[in-house]
């Protein structure tokens, strides 16, 4: 499966997870269940290491509370699968970046954003076309 945009992502997801189930459009995450919340990111472009805005990451790590919070990352057919309580804050490299405001809207004025750059022995990958 090639994924195109988040609502794929969100379809695959609950497909093969039970009880999964979306949010709405202003929470911090994308989608959660009764065990976990989930924060999707559709790529259109490979990267050798993925990366999180901390302001994302703090809001998650905040949020979760008690549960397994996710970060996944979609590109073309694979789904990139970080376990962000599984990751030492101190295992993750700090990068400020000219990036668009937001992705989503009208507003696009480039700004810095500071991110976290996503350790690779840290992901599973999953090739969802096996």
């Amino acid at each position: 499966m090639i994924f195109n945009n988040e609502s794929d992502v969100r379809e695959y997801l609950k497909f093969i997870i039970d009880d999964l189930e979306d949010t709405d459009e202003m929470c911090h995450y994308d989608m959660e269940s009764i065990r976990s919340i989930i924060e999707i990111k559709v790529r259109k472009s490979y990267y050798d290491k993925w990366m999180i805005e901390k302001y994302k990451y703090d809001k998650l790590m905040n949020l979760c509370g008690d549960k397994d919070c996710f970060y996944v990352v979609a590109y073309k057919n694979m789904l990139y699968w970080y376990d962000l309580k599984d990751i030492n804050i101190s295992e993750l490299e700090l990068s400020v970046m000219d990036c668009p405001k937001t992705s989503h809207f009208e507003n696009n004025k480039i700004v810095k954003k500071e991110s976290y750059i996503l350790p690779n022995n840290k992901k599973k990958e999953y090739d969802t076309d096996n």
